[in-house]
């Protein structure tokens, strides 16, 4: 399973930062994730790989902003192609954008 981390948020009574992603939390400390948690609060499976998204070339924000919010690789203009694009947003291993200004990284 994979979970994207894109806002973390202080950690209540404790070091570190939390998320929370539907039915998972995800323990931050530094930036190691010390834990993984289900709803019921049971540790999640350790084979869980957590990925967050990386601005990686932050001019590329005013190429967007120019279209309109959407990717400027795209030729067509719709919801697929807003920026970060829907191929981005549903791509489940590492790696950069179409347009190189996010990349998804696993963290360790």
């Amino acid at each position: 399973m994979k979970i994207e981390i894109d806002n973390c948020y202080p950690r209540e009574g404790g070091p570190g930062y939390y998320a929370d992603y539907g039915a998972f939390r995800i323990v931050i400390e530094g930036d190691k994730v010390v834990g993984v948690y289900a709803p019921n609060g049971i540790e999640a499976d350790p084979a869980t790989t957590i990925m967050k998204t990386v601005e990686i070339d932050p001019g590329i924000r005013e190429l967007v902003d120019i279209n309109g919010g959407h990717c400027p690789c795209a030729i067509e203009r719709s919801e697929d192609t807003l920026c970060p694009c829907k191929e981005f947003r549903e791509q489940t291993e590492p790696g950069v954008c179409r347009c190189g200004r996010f990349e998804k990284v696993v963290v360790e």
